[in-house]
């Protein structure tokens, strides 16, 4: 892994079912989601959410891939849905909330689904980079976010990260306050 980084989050479930362009026939939905891609909000100044390039593509592989009982969704209804493209190397996954369930097999699945997208950086051809925020549920309902930046092919390496946090596991720097973050190598 390249770069991770650690911070508690108050943008758990509750938080994104809340969100003003939630209807509330979604709140319901959304709140049971083991799995939720959630949107960039405010970017540059524009009003309702975003989702990077391919979360339509992203969505529908980890709803066909996922196991029964892992929840998939997205928290705006189809009209309201937009995409952001960022043109650079960088692959730009997305943001997800995670619960326990999902913990030990998101990563996975995330890798799986960007190898089938692009299959060219996974086959020694090309390389690249990419980004991913997780806000996971520990099990005293708290969330904590984890960023990591690295190495497309090594998106699996989260998974036991991601699950030790959804156990409740020591996590570097768990004790930083919200503005403070905890990086490791």
């Amino acid at each position: 892994m390249k770069l991770v980084k650690f911070k508690k989050s108050h943008k758990g479930l509750d938080y994104w079912a809340s969100r003003p362009y939630v209807s509330e026939q979604m709140q319901g939905a959304v709140r049971q989601a083991s799995i939720l891609i959630v949107p960039t909000e405010g970017f540059r100044g524009h009003q309702g959410p975003l989702f990077p390039v391919g979360t339509d593509e992203m969505i529908a592989f980890l709803k066909s891939n996922a196991p029964p009982g892992v929840e998939v969704e997205l928290p705006v209804a189809d009209e309201d849905y937009q995409e952001l493209a960022l043109h650079g190397a960088l692959i730009v996954i997305g943001t997800f909330v995670i619960t326990a369930i999902a913990a030990p097999i998101f990563a996975t699945l995330v890798s799986e689904a960007i190898k089938s997208r692009y299959p060219q950086y996974f086959s020694g051809v090309q390389k690249a980079e990419a980004s991913i925020e997780v806000h996971v549920q520990r099990p005293d309902g708290s969330f904590f976010k984890v960023r990591w930046e690295g190495p497309a092919t090594e998106i699996p390496d989260l998974d036991p990260v991601l699950r030790g946090i959804a156990d409740g596991d020591d996590v570097p720097l768990l004790e930083l306050d919200d503005e403070d973050e905890g990086e490791v190598s």
